[in-house]
């Protein structure tokens, strides 16, 4: 993967049950902290307005595509209506999904406060996303509210055509770093990954 060194960055990995938030100063993990804010809160929050099983929730949840950035989009998009989702079950889904990226924005800033206190205050030259939750449309101007650097998603398929593929590598790479984060080596060949166990 590229490397950054001769900068400081973060790395913001949105995934299903937590969000894994990693600082790096010339390619060496200075600090890290694991925020229990996922996009399976908007599923839930999804299964609750619709009243539908978690199960189809997420199903919605992908189908979806839900746009951060306003309610107007996703009433333009109408995406809702082949789910056969009313207009105010829309609006619902969209408030408590920014609801919730809000507190995740606020959690971030209380982790960056807390760096600072032990670290100093120091520039950041860019935010990297990872994680199923880096493909909501508008996360990035979001954050970048919070945060005054460039937010990017992963750099790695960039020229792969195959938008399946692109989507998906985001969750698996973040599967990938929860595994490396955890406190003890997996050898995948012997059977020791298990998703279950993230």
């Amino acid at each position: 993967f590229s490397k950054v060194g001769d900068e400081n960055i973060i790395q913001i990995d949105f995934g299903h049950n937590k969000t894994i938030m990693n600082i790096i100063s010339n390619n060496t993990l200075v600090y890290t902290r694991c925020i229990y804010i996922g996009t399976g809160l908007m599923i839930r929050s999804i299964s609750e307005i619709l009243g539908i099983s978690y199960k189809q929730a997420t199903t919605v949840f992908e189908r979806l595509n839900l746009d951060l950035t306003s309610y107007e989009n996703n009433v333009h998009r109408h995406f809702y209506k082949t789910l056969e989702i009313p207009k105010p079950k829309l609006k619902l889904i969209f408030n408590s999904a920014n609801e919730i990226i809000h507190d995740l924005s606020e959690q971030i800033m209380l982790t960056l406060k807390s760096f600072f206190v032990d670290y100093g205050s120091i520039e950041f030259s860019r935010v990297m996303l990872s994680g199923g939750g880096s493909n909501l449309i508008g996360i990035g101007g979001i954050f970048s509210e919070h945060i005054s650097a460039p937010i990017v998603a992963l750099p790695f398929l960039d020229d792969y055509q195959d938008e399946h593929i692109k989507a998906v590598f985001p969750i698996a790479f973040g599967t990938a770093l929860s595994c490396i984060n955890g406190r003890r080596t997996i050898n995948y060949l012997k059977g020791e990954f298990s998703v279950t166990g993230l």
